[in-house]
């Protein structure tokens, strides 16, 4: 009877071992979740360009597993903008900041403490307008210069054009706020005498080529080099210069005219007529004189613009009469 007792607990026992075995080798139950030591990842665009002439924006991407994270934007080491949104964008306006290299920083934290950041150097350069300069004769007697000015007067920059129909971009320093300027055109005889135009209130970064060529304005985009180019000279007699300064000009994307001597002492006064290539077409040229009053210091156009034609680009001689009114 006792061996039989025995070998019940025996067996009993052996069943309880396996039992528990069984139960200690279940896995672990998962945990609520693991540490996050992933920092966000910043994607930004914008800032292709190593330098930077107008208002541009810059589009700002945050990735993260946290809801919310919290980004900033430096520039030069000073804090320009922060957002908790994880898409948005910053309009980095060089006007706002002092022109030259610049360090431009983002810097990104998850709820979680991770942080990342990106930095990237560029070039802040303040551009009034970009312009396609006036025709005129560099190698005669003509020179022309392109200033900005401050609608209150005060000057900006000047630059003298060494070439017709030049691309021309006009700078404000560190001095100058955004605002709206002013920018004129000077066209002078090395004689003294001369004439300008202005364009007002024009926004910084502007893009005046593109409207002139929108316009059918010459530019330096229009001019071919010039391949064996010809020259005539044309008299001009009766010119009546005591009135009216005794200026003539011509206009064409394919010639310059430029005055080139006085009508003194009953002398002619001549005009030189060159081509920008030998194929110009001879009756695209025209010559004109800019009806300024001396005695006035004043345009008087109505009254006194008159023009002329030429079907022959040759040597030539023509009274100011033959002008047409």
């Amino acid at each position: 009877m006792r061996k039989d007792i025995l070998f019940f607990l025996f067996v009993i026992g052996i069943g309880c071992t396996n039992d528990s075995e069984q139960q200690d080798s279940s896995p672990d139950p998962p945990t609520s979740g693991q540490e996050d030591i992933t920092p966000p990842t910043i994607s930004i665009t914008g800032l292709e360009e190593s330098t930077i002439e107008v208002l541009s924006l810059l589009e700002l991407e945050i990735t993260d597993e946290s809801e919310e994270t919290t980004t900033t934007i430096s520039v030069n080491g000073e804090e320009a903008l922060s957002s908790s949104l994880k898409s948005f964008s910053f309009e980095l306006d060089p006007f706002d900041f002092p022109t030259g290299e610049t360090i431009i920083e983002v810097t990104s934290t998850d709820n979680a403490g991770n942080q990342n950041s990106i930095s990237q150097t560029v070039t802040l350069v303040r551009l009034v307008a970009s312009i396609a300069a006036d025709s005129f004769s560099p190698e005669g007697n003509q020179l022309l210069f392109y200033s900005v000015n401050t609608l209150d007067g005060a000057l900006v920059q000047t630059v003298q054009v060494e070439n017709p129909f030049e691309t021309i971009r006009l700078y404000a320093g560190d001095a100058f706020e955004r605002q709206e300027f002013v920018i004129t055109s000077y066209k002078v005889l090395t004689e003294g005498f001369g004439f300008l135009s202005s364009i007002a209130n024009i926004e910084p970064g502007t893009d005046l080529l593109s409207l002139q060529e929108a316009a059918g304005i010459p530019t330096e985009n229009d001019i071919v080099e010039p391949t064996n180019p010809r020259e005539i000279t044309v008299d001009i007699t009766d010119f009546p210069d005591d009135e009216l300064c005794n200026f003539l000009d011509g206009r064409g994307s394919d010639y310059s005219a430029s005055f080139a001597e006085n009508s003194t002492n009953g002398t002619p006064s001549q005009v030189m007529i060159t081509t920008r290539g030998a194929n110009a077409n001879p009756d695209d040229v025209f010559l004109y004189n800019t009806g300024f009053d001396c005695n006035n210091n004043a345009f008087s156009v109505v009254d006194e613009y008159r023009y002329l034609f030429f079907e022959d680009f040759v040597d030539s001689s023509a009274s100011f009469s033959d002008f047409t009114i």
